[in-house]
């Protein structure tokens, strides 16, 4: 295969892509940042909106125990939830894998 340093973009494109990229990463670097930001100010708000919702649960006879695997159980599904969301970009990242030199050779 090529050296890292032998594959090159067309001469005339190879400051441009160099400027498109680092402007994408920066866009996409704001919008993590928004993202990050936001879910920082609703978690805090979430908590105190379940405030009532687990006093009741804990009039009621659910054990700190019980109201702590409640709210585990839920943090776990939401990830699951993410994480399989993120699992349908593996195809993605699979196909920018691919070589185009091989794939240009075996059209």
């Amino acid at each position: 295969m090529f050296a890292h340093d032998e594959v090159r973009f067309h001469p005339d494109a190879d400051g441009s892509v160099l400027t498109a990229s680092v402007g994408l990463f920066t866009v996409a670097g704001l919008v993590l940042l928004l993202a990050c930001g936001n879910l920082g100010k609703l978690l805090p708000v979430r908590g105190i909106a379940r405030g009532p919702e687990l006093a009741v649960r804990r009039a009621l006879g659910a054990g700190r125990v019980r109201v702590m695997r409640l709210l585990l159980l839920e943090a776990l599904l939401l990830s699951g939830v993410g994480a399989a969301g993120a699992a349908a970009f593996l195809p993605a990242r699979r196909a920018a894998k691919v070589d185009p030199v091989e794939v240009l050779r075996n059209a």
